[in-house]
């Protein structure tokens, strides 16, 4: 039968529609080899979140992850490709890299392809013919081309697609709170914090989106 992706995904579950072909998983011997791809490495979300992926593809179901970027995004301001993250990344994971969009050479014993896109078939986002293509998907499209095609959240697959396409959350890894940095920072209790993430450029928080109450 097909598999999909429950209501409330866990990671063992959302890996799990990965499979090469459907019911293949009870006929492998060994473990699945899962490239995990990004077009930039730095320290942004992307790279978080496939990293969070990578680590629990090894940890909790056994399979081997490798890791993929576009070796010519260069650095600058908000995106690009940050050669600290490379390093790092490289002494935990087998680490490949593509130029001019050419994945070719990464694909090579693939069973899986994962990569985390806007929604739609970018030149960045590989497509290998030999393994099974996922697609994770953060925006709001609705432009299915891999094998599997899930969105971030519940939301957005409700919003693009009835709720017909399966999703799979992002990792959160929530510390214990048992420190207020109120006092370490130098804000009184009476003040009001407004937190933001996300790049410096696009999602910027400025006074019109701040209203007093």
């Amino acid at each position: 039968s097909d598999l999909s992706v429950t209501e409330t995904p866990s990671p063992r579950a959302a890996l799990a529609t990965t499979s090469a072909s459907p019911g293949e998983l009870s006929r492998r011997s060994r473990p699945m080899k899962v490239l995990f791809h990004t077009t930039q490495l730095n320290y942004r979300g992307t790279t978080v979140a496939v990293m969070d992926y990578a680590r629990y593809n090894q940890e909790v179901l056994g399979n081997e992850s490798v890791i993929s970027y576009c070796a010519d995004a260069s650095f600058g301001g908000d995106g690009g490709n940050e050669p600290t993250m490379i390093e790092r990344i490289g002494q935990e994971y087998e680490l490949r890299s593509a130029t001019n969009n050419e994945f070719e050479k990464i694909g090579h014993g693939i069973d899986v392809v994962y990569h985390i896109t806007s929604g739609y078939r970018a030149p960045e986002n590989p497509i290998i013919p030999t393994a099974r293509n996922c697609a994770h998907v953060i925006f709001q499209f609705n432009e299915p081309y891999a094998d599997r095609y899930a969105y971030i959240s519940d939301w957005l697959s409700n919003k693009m697609s009835g709720g017909s396409m399966p999703y799979v959350p992002h990792i959160v890894h929530l510390p214990e709170a048992n420190d207020d940095y109120r006092k370490y920072l130098g804000v009184g209790d009476d003040k009001i914090i407004i937190g933001r993430h996300g790049d410096r450029k696009s999602t910027r928080l400025n006074s019109s989106h701040v209203k007093r109450s």
